[in-house]
């Protein structure tokens, strides 16, 4: 509420005690305050001057708490703006202390004589810039890592999933992007390194993401031979789940119309395949398989390109 000046103070009080003014004339004016000596005038009069000086004091009162009420709120004001300011300063404090870390982070990527430091310092180096905020810098060196196949599977994934998680639509971008373009950097000798924010139904991701990451998904099961896959085969059914969760789960028609593309042909590739267990849900492929073969499929570009990569790959 904006605080009462001085001046409407000054107003209010003042026609406070006008009105006690004009009160008072009426009084006299009616003869109440006109003494005649007789006891009843008296008793009169005591009662004008006693109701006169109740108006007065409740014209005072009344002025001291619109003082008061007026103290009160710049007292209240001032402190509201300190506080702001304090905040603002520790905020400021907090973004020259960030900054400081992430200057100190990127020094961990070469060492004194300028060659490349370890493996192990790098990925340090990019959770502390991925835990202090700096996702879009994470992802930026992240990803030319990446190309240069210079990070494990493992820290990839992890710092993927750190973006993913993040409130920051592009950062999330960024990361589906690195993994669209390079699903063969989350392959290991042994199964798969994949975020758990893919792995389990891309819940509360934006469109963009959603889209990208069952067209990764496709892709990474593209980029190892099927019979490899099938000599690992907990990995490869858990990648099939992530695509059969978001195909459930999606509630845009066209993206699961793309999301069904991609997974018919890898359905195909596991004709075994019954129910699958994934930690949120139990998972009926004979049903969605029933549910695919009887559907028209319509998909976008990406989806096509990667669904007849799929059926080659199924062969």
């Amino acid at each position: 509420m904006k605080p009462l000046s001085l001046r409407v103070l000054f107003v209010s009080f003042l026609a406070a005690l006008l009105l006690f003014a004009a009160f008072a004339a009426v009084l006299r004016w009616a003869g109440f305050l006109t003494v005649t000596g007789s006891d009843p005038n008296s008793k009169v009069i005591a009662a004008a001057l006693a109701l006169v000086g109740a108006l007065l004091s409740s014209v005072f009162t009344f002025g001291a708490v619109l003082l008061k009420h007026s103290i009160d709120e710049r007292s209240e004001r001032r402190l509201s703006l300190e506080a702001k300011r304090s905040a603002a300063l520790q905020r400021e404090a907090e973004e020259r202390l960030k900054l400081e870390a992430a200057i100190q982070a990127l020094r961990l990527f070469a060492t004194n004589s300028g060659a490349p430091s370890l493996a192990i310092q790098r990925a340090g180096a990019l959770f502390t810039l991925a835990n202090l905020g700096q996702h879009r810098l994470t992802l930026s060196l992240a990803g030319e890592l990446v190309r240069n196949g210079e990070l494990e599977a493992s820290t990839a994934a992890e710092l993927l999933e750190c973006a993913l998680d993040a409130d920051d639509e592009q950062a999330r971008r960024d990361a589906i992007n690195i993994f669209t373009d390079y699903p063969a950097a989350f392959l290991t000798p042994n199964g798969v390194v994949l975020p758990s924010a893919i792995m389990d139904g891309l819940v509360g991701q934006p469109a963009y993401v959603r889209e990208w990451a069952v067209i990764g998904l496709g892709a990474v099961l593209a980029a190892r031979p099927l019979k490899d896959w099938l000599k690992m085969e907990a990995y490869a059914y858990a990648v099939v789940a992530a695509l059969a969760l978001a195909w459930l789960e999606e509630t845009n028609a066209d993206l699961k119309s793309g999301c069904g593309a991609i997974l018919s042909p890898v359905l195909k590739a596991f004709p075994g395949m019954g129910i699958l267990s994934h930690p949120r849900r139990e998972i009926n492929v004979g049903s969605i398989r029933r549910e695919l073969e009887s559907t028209l499929i319509p998909a976008g570009h990406q989806q096509r390109l990667i669904a007849r990569s799929l059926e080659d790959w199924a062969k």
